[in-house]
């Protein structure tokens, strides 16, 4: 049996982060893993309808969009249509149900409203996140794939001797 999401597990823990950082205008969350029960916008919008929040799956490949995070996106039932419902899934009126994958993700992701320190925090709370639960050393199959500044904000962390999680990591290189 592969690994299962827990979405009652992932609703507590991202309503906690919203919490703690009311401030923020956006989040985004990772870690998501697909399976076959397939969310919506109405589960995101659940937990925080009245700011963009977006769930990056932990391949990088698909996301999970709440209504705000759909209109910042400018993700319609017409760019549906022309990007095709394998990418951008839609409801039987061909609006977007939330979930995304490929070109739509690689769209939104350098439009992401995150500062290299952004990321920086984030990643030091993945960081102890990984430590908690046991791991010393992880693979990033894509740095460059949750947001383009990431490979800088490693580096930054490294320099500053605050990234203490071996990390492996790849980027995606599109020439």
């Amino acid at each position: 049996m592969g690994i299962e999401t827990n979405y009652p597990k992932y609703r507590e823990i991202i309503k906690d982060f919203i919490a703690k950082n009311p401030q923020r205008n956006f989040y985004v969350a990772g870690g998501w893993v697909e399976n076959e029960e397939r969310v919506t916008k109405a589960y995101l919008d659940e937990i925080y309808p009245d700011k963009p929040l977006l769930m990056q799956t932990s391949s990088g490949h698909a996301m999970l969009l709440n209504t705000k995070a759909l209109e910042w996106a400018g993700f319609d039932a017409a760019y549906a249509k022309k990007m095709g419902s394998d990418l951008v899934h839609v409801d039987e009126n061909g609006n977007p149900t939330g979930y995304i994958c490929e070109g739509p993700v690689f769209e939104i992701v350098p439009r992401l409203p995150a500062t290299v320190e952004d990321i920086k925090e984030y990643l030091l709370a993945w960081q102890e996140f990984a430590f908690k639960a046991g791991f010393t050393a992880v693979g990033d199959a894509g740095i460059d794939v949750v947001h383009r500044d990431a490979p800088k904000a490693y580096h930054e962390l490294e320099q500053e001797g605050k990234l203490k999680l071996r990390t492996y990591g790849c980027m995606l290189l599109i020439i």
